[in-house]
C-alpha cells in the first residue's frame, strides 16, 4: 500500500491580507500592553496567539478506485507554529462529480458512479483547502479499496412494518453498502433509485418515495451490478386533515423569545404523519411574531411584540391555527450549555442557548442565533447549530460566543490531546426476539481514561444484515426470516478504532403490546407521552420502537411517531392505539370535561443552593375531585429574575443567594410559592446504591445526592460528572446510567463543585 499526498498551494498575497487583518486587532492590543508595561503597569505575559491554520493535506491510500468501491480519505492540518492535527471527522468534503463519487462526513469515499473518470476530492476548514485527484475506473487492481458485495435498502423511521404508507404520503429509504472488508457505507446518494411498479410508487434519487396508486411494490437501489430492494404498500387513505402544535404546549411566548410548532397529517385510514419539515408557517401579524429563520428553523416563530395572534400552518389545500400570545417580558440575558466542557481532539460538544426574559421565564432559542468561536484552529463551531469540533489540543480554553437579540454569551471548550483508544459498544451481547430492534450506544475510552458519548459519530455496521441490519443511529433491527440462534457482530468504527459486539436472534415472538400509560385522565391542552411495551412468548417484555400510533378522534388528540399525543380544546374519550408487526394494544385517554376550581404549587417554599436546580409542579383540581398534572401547560414567571430563573415547564435554576416568588398560571389560575437560594456550599456527595450487582449487559441507575453546610440535602443527579474508573467494565452517561462492557467491577464516582462520592458495581 503507497500513500498519495498533495498539499495546497494558496495565493502568498491573498493569505497575508487575511493573516494581517486577523491579527492586526491582537498586535495593537498587544502593543498597548507593551507600552504600558513600559510605563510602570501590568508585567503579566501577554496571552500567547493561538496559531493559525496554513495548509490542509489530503490523502489516501490510493490515487484510483474502481467503481462501485470505498476508499479512506484523510485530512491532516498544519499550523503556523508547525504543529500538525488530523481534521479528517471536522473538515467539510466534497467531490467535483457527485456522479462519479461522493464522499461522506467522516471522508469515507464511495466510487458510487454512475460515471468514472478523474474528480477533485477537496476537505475544507474555515477559508483553508486541501485537494487530492482520485480516478475513478471500471476495473483493475486499486490497493486499498474494498468491492461492493450488496446493498441493505430499509425504510427511515417508518409507520409500519412492512413498510405501507397512504396515497399521497411519503417515505424516505435509505442505501446502505456491504464491502468486502466488511465495512458499511451511505449510499442512498449514490445508487440510482427505482420501483417496480412506478404506477404504485415513484421514487427520487434522494430516496424519497411517495405512494400514488393503490397496491404493493418494491423499492430497488442499484448501483452497478448489485441491487437491494425492500417493500412498499399504499393503501387507500388520503390526506383529510392536518394539526398544527406549539412548544411550548401553553403557547405563550415572550418578546425575542421563540416557539416551534409542527404539523401531523393525519390521513383517512387513521394513520398520522409528520408533515412538519413540508408545511408552510405564517402570521396572521408579523409585527406581533414573525417566522424570520430559514430552515431547518422556518417552522421557528419569534416574538416581537405584546399581543396575540394567529399561526396558520399549510398542507396544499389544507391548514390549521392556533393562536399565540406574547407577554410584555423582554429578553434580558442569555445563558449557554454548558458554561465549560472539555473534549478530545476530533470530537464534538453540542452546545445550546436559553434566554432569560424580565419576568424570570426562561426558553430555549434555536432561529437567528449566530454561534462563533475565538480560536477555529482549536475548535470550530457551526455557525447556525451551535456544534463544536475539536481541531487541535490546548490548554487554553476557546471561548464560544452566541448572539441572539443584540444580546450575547460565551462560554468555554477545553481540546485535550488525548487520542481515542477503544470504543466500547452497549448493550454487551444482547438477544432480540425476531422482528424486535435494540438501540446500541457506542462510548469512546481515551488515553486519559475519559469516555465520550460517540454513538452518534460512528460508523455503524452489522456483519450479516440477514439476521439484523443497523442504521446510522444505532438502531439494529432483527429480521423477521432470521432463523433463532444466528448472530451478527455489530461494530461501531470511528478516528480507526472499533468497537463490537454480538447480537443474537431469539426465538421469542411478540404476542402482545402494553399501551403505557393505561387509561389516563387528561386536560384540554395537555401532552401525554405514551410507550409501547412489547410482551412476549417468553414472558418478557420490552419497549418497541417503529410502533404505528393512531388515536380514535383526530380532532380531540393527534399522537406522533414517538408517541407523544397533545389534547385539543374537545372533551371525550380518545381510544390510542399502538401496531407492530400484525399485533395491536390500546387504551383508553379521557379529556377530562370537569371545571377546572384550582392549582397547586409543590413544593412549598423550597431552599436550595446557589448553582443548583428544583423541580416544581402545578397540579390542577378538578370539579369532580380529579387531580391531574398541569405542568407542561402553565405559564412560569419568577419576581426575580437576577438571583432566580425558571423554565417553561417548573424546572428553577438558583443563580445568585436571594428569594423569588414562584408564579404558575395555568389558564385563568394561579399559585405561588417563595423560593429561596442559599449560601450553603456542598460538604459531601452520596451515591446510590452504593454496591449493586448487575449481569453482564444489564444496566444499573445511580443517583447522586448532595449534602450541605446547613445541614440540608439535595438530588443533583443531573447536575454531577458522571465517570467510570474502568470502562472497559462499565460506562455511565451523564444521568447516571452505567451499563456493563465485561466483567469485573468499577467504580462509578460523581463530581460535583469540587466534591466526589463513589459507588462500586460489580458485573456478574
Amino acid at each position: 500500500m503507497f500513500i498519495c499526498l498533495f498539499i495546497v498551494r494558496v495565493p502568498i498575497r491573498r493569505v497575508c491580507v487575511k493573516r494581517f487583518a486577523k491579527l492586526l486587532p491582537i498586535a495593537l492590543i498587544f502593543v498597548v500592553f507593551a507600552g504600558l508595561a513600559g510605563c510602570g503597569g501590568s508585567s503579566k505575559k501577554a496571552t500567547p496567539v493561538p496559531a493559525t491554520l496554513s495548509t490542509i493535506t489530503v490523502g489516501a491510500g490510493a490515487s484510483t478506485v474502481n467503481l462501485g468501491q470505498t476508499l479512506n480519505m484523510t485530512a491532516i492540518a498544519t499550523y503556523s507554529d508547525k504543529t500538525t492535527s488530523n481534521v479528517t471527522t471536522s473538515a467539510t468534503w466534497q467531490t467535483s462529480d457527485p456522479t462519479i463519487a461522493i464522499i461522506d462526513s467522516k471522508g469515507l469515499l464511495s466510487a458510487a458512479g454512475p460515471n468514472t473518470g478523474t474528480i477533485t476530492v477537496t476537505a475544507t476548514v474555515g477559508n483553508t483547502s486541501g485537494f487530492m485527484d482520485i480516478k475513478v475506473q471500471t476495473s483493475g487492481s486499486s490497493p486499498g479499496a474494498a468491492t461492493l458485495t450488496q446493498i441493505v435498502v430499509t425504510p427511515v423511521n417508518p409507520l409500519d412494518s412492512p413498510t405501507s404508507v397512504a396515497k399521497g404520503q411519503t417515505q424516505q429509504f435509505a442505501a446502505s453498502g456491504i464491502y468486502s472488508d466488511g465495512s458499511q457505507a451511505d449510499l442512498t446518494r449514490g445508487v440510482v433509485w427505482s420501483t417496480g411498479d412506478s404506477s404504485i410508487a415513484t421514487i427520487t434519487q434522494t430516496g424519497n418515495a411517495t405512494g400514488i396508486g393503490i397496491g404493493s411494490t418494491t423499492v430497488i437501489a442499484t448501483l452497478g451490478s448489485i441491487s437491494g430492494s425492500a417493500p412498499l404498500s399504499v393503501s387507500s387513505a388520503s390526506l383529510s386533515s392536518i394539526s398544527i402544535a406549539c412548544d411550548p404546549v401553553n403557547l405563550t411566548i415572550e418578546i425575542n423569545g421563540q416557539a416551534t410548532f409542527s404539523v401531523t397529517g393525519i390521513y383517512s385510514d387513521g394513520t398520522a404523519q409528520d408533515l412538519t419539515a413540508v408545511a408552510t408557517y405564517s402570521s396572521a401579524d408579523s409585527t406581533i411574531a414573525a417566522f424570520k429563520s430559514p430552515a431547518p428553523n422556518a417552522n421557528v416563530a419569534a416574538g416581537v411584540a405584546a399581543g396575540t395572534v394567529n399561526i396558520s400552518a399549510k398542507v396544499g389545500t389544507l391548514s390549521d391555527t392556533e393562536t399565540l400570545t406574547v407577554l410584555p417580558a423582554t429578553l434580558t440575558a442569555l445563558s449557554i450549555t454548558p458554561e465549560t466542557a472539555s473534549i478530545a481532539k476530533g470530537t464534538t460538544q453540542q452546545f445550546s442557548l436559553t434566554g432569560i426574559y424580565s419576568d424570570g421565564s426562561s426558553g430555549p432559542l434555536t432561529g437567528g442565533v449566530s454561534w462563533s468561536s475565538s480560536a477555529p484552529s482549536i475548535a470550530l463551531i457551526d455557525q447556525t447549530t451551535g456544534l463544536a469540533q475539536g481541531i487541535a489540543a490546548s490548554a487554553t480554553p476557546v471561548t464560544i460566543q452566541a448572539q441572539y437579540g443584540g444580546l450575547s454569551a460565551t462560554a468555554e471548550l477545553t481540546v485535550r490531546a488525548a487520542t481515542l483508544s477503544s470504543i466500547l459498544v452497549t448493550p454487551a451481547m444482547p438477544t432480540v426476539g425476531m422482528g424486535g430492534s435494540v438501540q446500541f450506544t457506542a462510548s469512546g475510552v481515551f488515553s486519559d481514561n475519559t469516555t465520550q458519548d460517540l454513538s452518534s459519530v460512528v460508523q455503524w455496521s452489522s456483519s450479516a444484515p440477514s439476521v439484523a441490519s443497523i442504521n446510522s443511529v444505532g438502531v439494529a433491527s432483527v429480521s423477521t426470516s432470521a432463523t433463532p440462534g444466528q448472530t451478527t457482530v455489530i461494530t461501531a468504527q470511528y478516528l480507526g478504532v472499533s468497537g463490537l459486539t454480538t447480537l443474537t436472534a431469539a426465538r421469542v415472538t411478540l404476542t402482545g403490546i402494553n399501551v403505557l400509560p393505561a387509561s389516563p385522565v387528561v386536560p384540554t391542552r395537555s401532552r401525554v407521552q405514551f410507550t409501547a411495551m412489547g410482551v412476549y412468548s417468553d414472558g418478557s417484555t420490552a419497549p418497541l420502537s417503529g410502533v404505528r400510533w393512531t388515536t380514535s378522534s383526530p380532532s380531540r388528540a393527534m399522537i406522533n411517531r414517538q408517541g407523544l399525543a397533545r389534547t385539543k380544546w374537545r372533551t371525550g374519550a380518545v381510544v390510542v392505539c399502538a401496531r407492530f408487526r400484525g399485533i395491536t394494544g390500546s387504551t383508553t385517554m379521557t379529556i377530562t370535561s370537569s371545571t377546572l376550581t384550582s392549582v397547586t404549587i409543590s413544593p412549598v417554599n423550597p431552599t436550595i443552593a446557589v448553582g443548583t436546580t428544583q423541580q416544581f409542579a402545578l397540579t390542577g383540581t378538578y370539579g369532580d375531585g380529579t387531580t391531574i398534572d398541569v405542568t407542561p401547560g402553565a405559564y412560569w414567571t419568577t419576581s426575580n429574575w437576577r438571583d432566580v430563573v425558571v423554565g417553561r415547564y417548573g424546572l428553577v435554576f438558583g443563580r445568585a443567594v436571594g428569594q423569588a416568588t414562584i408564579t404558575a398560571n395555568y389558564k385563568s389560575l394561579s399559585d405561588q410559592t417563595l423560593m429561596t437560594v442559599s449560601a450553603a456550599t456542598l460538604t459531601g456527595i452520596t451515591v446510590n446504591p452504593p454496591t449493586p450487582t448487575v449481569v453482564l449487559g444489564g444496566v444499573q441507575q445511580f443517583t447522586a445526592t448532595g449534602s450541605f453546610s446547613d445541614g440540608s440535602t439535595q438530588d443533583i443527579t443531573s447536575l454531577v460528572q458522571w465517570s467510570s474508573s474502568a470502562p472497559t467494565t462499565a460506562v455511565v452517561n451523564k444521568l447516571g446510567v452505567a451499563s456493563s462492557t465485561s466483567i469485573g467491577s468499577a467504580t462509578i464516582s460523581a463530581t460535583f463543585k469540587g466534591q466526589t462520592g463513589t459507588a462500586v458495581l460489580n458485573v456478574n
